[in-house]
C-alpha cells in the first residue's frame, strides 16, 4: 500500500483514538458524580454509563489504537525514520496515549466492580493528558523540530494550569 494511504488511514485512526480517549474519562466523571443521585436514578445512570464505556472502549478506542500503531509503524518503516529525535519524542507521548489506555481499561474494570477510584475532580484533570499529548504530537510532525513540540506543550499546560486554579478560585469564593 502507498505511504499517501497508510497516512491517510493513520490521521483517520487517530482522530478516532482521540474521539474515543477524550470521552472515555468524561463517561467516568459522570459515572462517579451519579453517586449523588438517588438509588434508582443512580442505578439506572451507571448501568447506561457502563454499557457506553464498555461500547466505547471496545468497538472504537482499541480497534482504532490497533490501526493507529499500525499504520504509524509501517510509515515508520517506509520513510526509515526511526533515529529522528522528533519522532523518538512522538513515540514517548505515543507510549503515554497506550499508559493512558490501560489506565482507561483498569477504570473500567474498577467501575463494573462497584468501585469509584477516583474522585470526579480528579478525573477531570486527568481528562486533560489526551489534549496535552495532542498538542505535543502535532507540533513534533507537523515541524519536525522537537524544541516546538515542547513550546506548543508548554502553552497548553500553562493555559491548564490557569483554566484549573481559576475553577478553584471561583469555588472557593462560592464557598
Amino acid at each position: 500500500m502507498s505511504y499517501i494511504a497508510i497516512k491517510s488511514i493513520h490521521i483517520i485512526a487517530v482522530i478516532s483514538w482521540f474521539a474515543a480517549l477524550f470521552y472515555q474519562v468524561r463517561i467516568y466523571i459522570y459515572h462517579s458524580e451519579a453517586v449523588d443521585k438517588s438509588e434508582i436514578e443512580k442505578n439506572a445512570v451507571q448501568a447506561t454509563l457502563l454499557k457506553m464505556a464498555r461500547m466505547l472502549m471496545f468497538a472504537i478506542s482499541f480497534p482504532a489504537a490497533i490501526l493507529t500503531l499500525l499504520t504509524g509503524i509501517e510509515m515508520i518503516r517506509q520513510m526509515d525514520w526511526i533515529f529522528e529525535t522528533w519522532l523518538v519524542v512522538k513515540l514517548t507521548l505515543v507510549s503515554l496515549l497506550v499508559w493512558y489506555q490501560i489506565y482507561c481499561l483498569t477504570y473500567y474494570k474498577s467501575m463494573i466492580a462497584g468501585k469509584i477510584p477516583a474522585k470526579s475532580a480528579t478525573l477531570r484533570m486527568i481528562n486533560e493528558v489526551p489534549t496535552i499529548v495532542l498538542v505535543g504530537v502535532v507540533f513534533l510532525v507537523e515541524t519536525k523540530s522537537v524544541e516546538s513540540g515542547i513550546r506548543a506543550t508548554l502553552v497548553i499546560l500553562a493555559l491548564l494550569g490557569t483554566f484549573f486554579l481559576l475553577r478553584i478560585f471561583k469555588k472557593k469564593k462560592k464557598d
